[in-house]
């Protein structure tokens, strides 16, 4: 992956405190994805910047205000039927036992956050040729720099939603589909849907959505009007993963996309830098001010500088407290499982089922911290790579 800088001079957008280009609106929604050949939509939650004009920063005056001036909630379910399936191969576990949330975004959360994120479903994208200015850095060469996240075994599309939010007020686009092996269980497991065959659809829907702006087609009968959020030209393709979607993000795409890997106990292949946390967290109190006040706080560190990451780079957490295994995860979606899934604990410990670090998590709630480190070193190393 190469690095480099882009620019971006758009005045309809606000700056935050290191320069970069934000958008202060952002949406979300989910797109089905049709998988003709098996007869079922697949779930695909969808992130991107609000269309602005180049003097304000206010959504499309054609978007309906009572659907879109609300700040939205994400729908997250937990089903114990397909848990009990993939991790001690139960069937008898009937579908009813399952639990429904509704999660606060986490970009929202902050008490200081002047980020919305709106319904996305009712919002106008201007087609190409009316495209608003470029909205962020991100699109700084007049195109979309498009991310794919894939969950990992029993995760969920909303898992990695605070780093979609993050990229998406920066002006990417991020897109989440859900996986078969989603403790959501929003659609029956069959055999040949796979994770290739989900991604392969997925982006050829994009793709042909891509080829229809290009032929300057005014149809919108077929699967790619669903996503309409990305009236500019791909000019490049990211994908993040966690635990198994690791392995989703090394078989997607080719070798111009960019990858991120997250999880414990992944092995750093040859050639890879070694960043360690301490070393970042040392130079960021170094080289910062403190005249916030806020300067011991690990976002804040991260954020006052900006970090150069390597083309091939492995960032280790070399402190005792170092993130378990889903501390990657969105705080929202893991305080939804702790409160479902805590009181079963005891039983699955009892019978030697694995429980993927969930007890270990019990204990050190340590998401938005983790989410604090990452997100300004993975917004950096994507918005440093050229297109």
């Amino acid at each position: 992956m190469s690095t480099g800088t882009n620019n971006n001079n758009d005045n309809s957008v606000s700056n935050d405190d290191n320069g970069t280009t934000i958008a202060t609106t952002i949406a979300y929604k989910t797109v089905a994805l049709p998988t003709k050949e098996f007869g079922i939509d697949i779930p695909v939650a969808c992130w991107y910047p609000v269309p602005t004009t180049s003097t304000t920063n206010e959504i499309d005056s054609s978007s309906s205000s009572s659907s879109t001036s609300t700040s939205i909630k994400y729908n997250y379910r937990i089903s114990l039927r397909r848990i009990g399936q993939l991790l001690a191969k139960w069937d008898f576990i009937p579908d009813f036992i399952s639990r429904d949330f509704t999660l606060d975004p986490s970009i929202s959360l902050s008490p200081s956050s002047k980020i919305r994120v709106v319904d996305g479903r009712n919002i106008s994208i201007p087609p190409p040729a009316a495209a608003p200015p470029t909205i962020t850095t991100a699109t700084a060469a007049d195109g979309t720099k498009l991310v794919f996240l894939a969950h990992g075994f029993l995760g969920s599309r909303l898992d990695l939603a605070y780093i979609a939010e993050d990229l998406a007020r920066q002006g990417f686009v991020c897109i989440a589909p859900e996986y078969p092996e989603s403790l959501e269980a929003s659609y029956p497991r069959l055999d040949g849907l796979t994770r290739t065959v989900i991604n392969d659809n997925l982006l050829r829907c994009i793709q042909q959505q891509q080829q229809q702006q290009r032929d300057d087609s005014d149809s919108n009968s077929n699967d790619a009007s669903l996503f309409n959020m990305i009236p500019k030209p791909i000019i490049s393709y990211s994908a993040i993963g966690h635990s198994l979607g690791c392995s989703t993000v090394l078989q997607i795409g080719d070798n111009s996309w960019n990858r991120i890997l997250m999880g414990s106990g992944i092995k750093v292949p040859d050639g890879y830098t070694m960043l360690k946390e301490s070393q970042l967290s040392s130079s960021s109190s170094s080289s910062s001010s403190s005249s916030s006040g806020t300067s011991n706080n690990d976002e804040t560190k991260m954020q006052q500088q900006q970090i150069i990451i390597p083309d091939r780079a492995a960032l280790v957490f070399d402190r005792q407290d170092a993130p378990n295994h889903i501390s990657y995860l969105s705080a929202n979606t893991n305080d939804a499982m702790l409160s479902f899934l805590s009181p079963l604990l005891p039983i699955t410990n009892a019978l030697g089922i694995p429980v993927l670090d969930f007890d270990k998590y019990m204990i050190s709630r340590d998401s938005t911290r983790t989410g604090n480190i990452l997100k300004p070193l993975i917004s950096n190393f994507l918005l440093s790579a050229k297109p």
